[in-house]
Formats: C-alpha cells, structure tokens, sequence
C-alpha cells in the first residue's frame, strides 16, 4: 500500500481512537454515576421482596455492553494502526488478498476482505 494512503488511513484511524476514547470516557462516567445511584436507593429502599428496587440494574449492565463493544473497538483500531507499521495494513488476515480500498474507506480497521467476511471468517 502506498505511503500516502497509509496516511490517510492512519490519520482516519486517530480521529476514530479519538472518538471511541471519548465515548469510552462518557461511558465510564455514566456507569459510575448509575453504581452511585443504586447504591444510594439499595440502602435507602430495601425491601423484604428482593429484587432491584430502582430498576438500575437492566440500564448498568447495558452501559456495560457498550463500554465493552467500544474497548473492543479501540482493539480494532489498535490493530490496525499495528498493520501499517508492520506493512500488513490492508492485506485480508485469512486469504492474504489486498483488501479493496472502498472497504478500507468504510471500515479502516478491517482486517478481512469482502469475501471472507461474507463466509463468515472472523480475524
């Protein structure tokens, strides 16, 4: 892959690090800010029938879904950044095709070409 659009990518991938970190951090935040919040009506609100009194626990485990689909994300990314320094970036992890710029476009910290993708390879 040619240096100037290894740049390109890589420039793309930064502004997406920069991103995911941001929405890592406000998920963070949240989820620390619901733990608070149930503990607070845990130990104001206890009840003999058990349960989740403010209903916390649903909206915690779902911010914790989404801080582990954006860590996941960062590791993508992470991966990505790697391959263009490696001289890797770009080349499909599973049939070691060139994986066609419009998919580097769209998805930059792909790792597998159109077809792989589409018979279900993970990388």
């Amino acid at each position: 892959m040619a240096a100037r659009t290894d740049e390109k990518h890589r420039r793309r991938l930064r502004k997406e690090r920069g991103e995911l970190e941001g929405i890592l951090e406000a998920l963070q935040g949240q989820l620390r800010s619901l733990v608070d919040e149930g503990r607070e009506v845990a130990e104001s609100d206890f009840s003999e029938e058990g349960g989740d009194p403010d209903g916390g626990v649903v909206e915690r485990d779902r911010v914790r879904a989404r801080i582990a689909d954006t860590e996941e994300h960062l590791r993508q990314v992470d991966r990505a950044e790697q391959a263009i320094e490696d001289g890797t970036y770009g080349t499909c992890r599973v049939c070691g095709t060139q994986v066609p710029e419009e998919r580097l476009e769209a998805l930059p910290w792909t790792t597998l070409c159109v077809q792989c993708k589409a018979a279900g390879h993970s990388a």
